[in-house]
């Protein structure tokens, strides 16, 4: 069954939020009130074998997520050195 078509309008910032990082699938359906099945279908799939738009965004946190790991450990190591110098 079908629900009340969604505004093109309505889409685009969906797509937009979901894209950028700035909300999840999970959380825009929620706000909008729509199946989190209905924004995936919006994106589709690659058959190319391609990651899709969302794989990238989840990507982009991730690897956003890993160097800020990376610095941090990279901060402690250059501290345990400078204090292990100092003694």
């Amino acid at each position: 069954m079908r629900g009340i078509p969604t505004s093109s309008l309505v889409k685009a910032e969906i797509t937009e939020k979901v894209k950028s990082g700035k909300t999840s699938v999970s959380q825009a359906a929620k706000e909008y009130d729509l199946a989190e099945t209905t924004i995936y279908g919006w994106f589709g799939t690659k058959a190319k074998g391609e990651p899709g738009t969302l794989e990238l965004a989840r990507l982009k946190r991730e690897n956003l997520s890993l160097a800020r790991i990376v610095g941090m450990l990279t901060l402690e190591i250059e501290r345990t050195k400078k204090k292990n110098h100092l003694r």
